[in-house]
């Protein structure tokens, strides 16, 4: 494990914060972005199994 860590790419629009004395990158994403991810991620659930609490609703 002697090797250099590869190269990563820090994107240009992103801020650093210091949280009790741990860092963290923080990029901010478009309401686009986010929205495309949550979509795609509604898309691969599987769909919710039918429950009988679903019937009392």
């Amino acid at each position: 494990m002697t090797r250099t860590p590869a190269p990563r790419h820090v994107p240009d629009d992103v801020s650093v914060v210091e949280v009790y004395g741990s860092k963290f990158l923080l990029e901010w994403l478009d309401r686009d972005v986010l929205a495309a991810a949550a979509a795609q991620q509604l898309a691969d659930r599987p769909p919710a199994a039918h429950t009988p609490q679903d019937e009392a609703a």
